[in-house]
């Protein structure tokens, strides 16, 4: 996976993260939570830094593109 698709995963994961989904996504994944955590903080100080709403629908060819799948 390229740098922009971990972002992407990283910021999804830190999105959903204390939700049923972001539960099951670790659940269902051998080693999730070390593969989940190593993810997420990679990619923190990149994320806090370029942290955009959600509400400002920026939708991209690499955003349609993206399965969390390639990353667990």
């Amino acid at each position: 996976p390229t740098e922009t698709e971990q972002r992407q995963a990283a910021g999804t994961l830190a999105r959903i993260e204390g939700t049923n989904l972001y539960d099951a996504v670790v659940e269902n994944i051998n080693g999730g939570l070390a593969k989940v955590a190593e993810l997420l903080g990679r990619n923190e100080a990149e994320l806090a830094a370029a942290a955009v709403p959600a509400e400002a629908g920026n939708k991209s060819k690499e955003h349609e593109a993206f399965d969390m799948n390639d990353f667990l």
